[in-house]
């Protein structure tokens, strides 16, 4: 019973399971059941013996259930964990539909824990699940999830009190989308109190969500909503050049330190650089990128491989919000992250994140694009170390056509070029130039693999 799929075919409590397990002893030993044979032992040894067999059933039952349910309990949170990750790819992959189907399976999962959950788990799928259902527009679906947010922020039961006003701004705009301009109105005023309660008055947070309610009061008292506007642009603009320069100067002396090779000591300015970019939000995204990206560079400096890879994986995906896939930014940060996979032997992960960049610099700037060089000697290195032969060959040459095209031969990347490829397919040096050794490959390697 304590397995049954149905929450409410479970037992509720210790004490139901209690009485269960005795009224099924009591019955299982009544005299009315059963007949006892001639040579039966006296009542008092039956009686001793149903006293000591019933803990003991009781106890194994026990035992048996608590069991189960850890069982239950991991196979739910795999499932679970499995289905969040699914949703992440397809978001990521901009296949919103999928992404939402699997969000709400979570989230149904979630709901259906019957021990007690944690409440900033169940806020976060809701968030996430909200997220997606605002991208693709589905504003009368998001809204019951949001007020089920304001509610969680506003219980006081989990620490979520930096998240009301979050909660109650995408509730507004929600109600705003749907036509419900009248009861939005009120949902933004709480806000504005809940960003001056938590952040301060002429905060960012404060300004924003003034920002925010001052233009739905556009649509319903234009004459109140004027100065609120003019004071939170005006806020955010002063604030958001406070931000900016701070952030460089704290970049500035990261870059100082980090070129003194004093990486621990950079990455606490890296840090604060970061968190001043957050704080412009959308207008701080290239900064925060590259904030992200030193710190993942600081890392693998220090040898710390893993935490490197994920500060490079946060700096493509703030990138991407910004400049899409057809960025000369984006090319370089996903380098750098193929880059630090390779470091790590993840070969296979490096060729995953590099052939798709590849295929875009050469739609966006052409076949044999100097774009293209160092991207492709990294996926020279993934093809190296998972042992592809061929494609590495391939790439080989297109790395001797790409410096043939654009670069000197007294150009170090051109030398390096040269080099790989001479020791590749076994050439003796012959001080050639790439055209040189295109030429000599395509005689003496023609119709080879």
């Amino acid at each position: 019973q304590c397995l049954e799929k149905d929450p409410s075919k479970r037992f509720q409590s210790m004490q139901t399971m209690s009485e269960a397990l005795a009224l099924a002893a009591e019955q299982e030993s009544s005299p009315a059941d059963r007949s006892l044979p001639d040579d039966a032992p006296p009542q008092k040894t039956i009686a001793r013996k149903k006293s000591f067999l019933a803990p003991v059933i009781f106890l194994f039952v026990l035992l048996l259930s608590i069991v189960g349910a850890l069982q239950y309990k991991c196979s739910h949170e795999n499932a679970l964990a499995q289905l969040r990750q699914n949703a992440g790819r397809d978001y990521h992959r901009h296949d919103l539909k999928a992404a939402i189907a699997e969000a709400r399976q979570a989230l149904a999962l979630r709901r259906a824990e019957f021990w007690r959950s944690d409440g900033k788990s169940l806020y976060t799928d809701i968030q996430e699940l909200s997220c997606m259902q605002l991208k693709q527009r589905l504003f009368q679906e998001s809204i019951p999830l949001l007020e089920e947010m304001v509610a969680l922020a506003k219980s006081g039961n989990y620490d979520l009190s930096k998240e009301k006003m979050a909660a109650l701004l995408s509730l507004s705009f929600a109600l705003d989308q749907s036509g419900r301009s009248k009861e939005a109105q009120p949902v933004a005023a709480r806000a504005v109190a809940a960003a001056r309660a938590e952040f301060g008055q002429a905060s960012h947070e404060d300004f924003a969500s003034q920002l925010n309610y001052g233009k739905l009061l556009m649509k319903l008292q234009p004459s109140q909503a004027q100065p609120m506007l003019e004071t939170a642009s005006d806020g955010l603009m002063k604030l958001g050049k406070e931000l900016e320069e701070t952030g460089e100067k704290l970049a500035k002396e990261a870059q100082r330190l980090a070129a003194m090779d004093k990486f621990r000591q950079a990455l606490l300015y890296y840090n604060q650089a970061r968190d001043a970019a957050e704080s412009l939000g959308e207008a701080g995204t290239p900064r925060l990128a590259q904030a992200l990206q030193a710190l993942g560079h600081c890392h693998t400096n220090m040898g710390e491989n893993d935490a490197g890879e994920q500060w490079m994986r946060r700096a493509v995906t703030a990138l991407k919000r910004v400049y899409g896939n057809k960025d000369h930014q984006i090319w370089e940060a996903q380098s750098a992250l193929a880059t630090v996979l390779c470091q790590q032997k993840k070969f296979a992960q490096a060729e995953e994140v590099l052939k798709p960049e590849l295929m875009l610099i050469s739609q966006v700037r052409g076949p044999d694009s100097l774009d293209a060089l160092f991207p492709l000697d990294t996926l020279i290195w993934s093809f190296w170390g998972q042992d592809k032969l061929k494609e590495e060959a391939d790439f080989q040459i297109q790395g001797l056509r790409i410096v043939d095209k654009h670069l000197s031969p007294s150009h170090p990347w051109y030398k390096q070029q040269v080099d790989s490829a001479v020791k590749f397919f076994g050439l003796l040096p012959q001080d050639e130039t790439a055209g040189q050794i295109l030429k000599r490959l395509a005689k003496t390697h023609a119709g080879k693999k």
